[in-house]
């Protein structure tokens, strides 16, 4: 028997013992076509941002991603550097720069989406 490439999509785990798998949704995974796949976002340099030093709070539009991914190893989540953002800024889909193979699912509402915000505060005011 051939082997079949596949992707773990969803794993349901028993509510006692999480290390115990009762459920596996998989998806094939066929080389040369995208895989649609959802992943989580994962804001990285948080302690570098001026903008969270100076007390703003990190506001997450979306916490998951739908990428269109050709690996046979897809990312388990995607990373987005807001080492630079101040109080007031916001990043949108469309400014994410994606790795290798990997492209922004073609949603409609990705078009305009903002990812993340750095919001003012009464700290970052000077007020708290």
């Amino acid at each position: 028997e051939e082997a079949i490439p596949c992707i773990v999509r969803r794993l349901q785990c028993h509510y006692i013992n999480y290390n115990e798998p009762i459920h596996v949704d998989f998806l094939v995974h066929r080389p040369g076509l995208g895989t649609l796949i959802e992943v989580p976002v994962i804001p990285v340099n948080t302690e570098k941002s001026p903008g969270l030093k100076a007390g703003g709070s990190l506001n997450l539009a979306l916490r998951t991603l739908k990428i269109v991914c050709d690996e046979a190893e897809p990312p388990e989540s995607v990373e987005v550097n807001i080492g630079h953002m101040e109080v007031g800024d916001r990043m949108f889909l469309r400014e994410l720069e994606m790795p290798g193979n990997i492209q922004l699912a073609p949603l409609d509402h990705y078009k305009q989406a903002a990812l993340i915000s750095i919001k003012k505060t009464r700290a970052s005011m000077g007020k708290a």
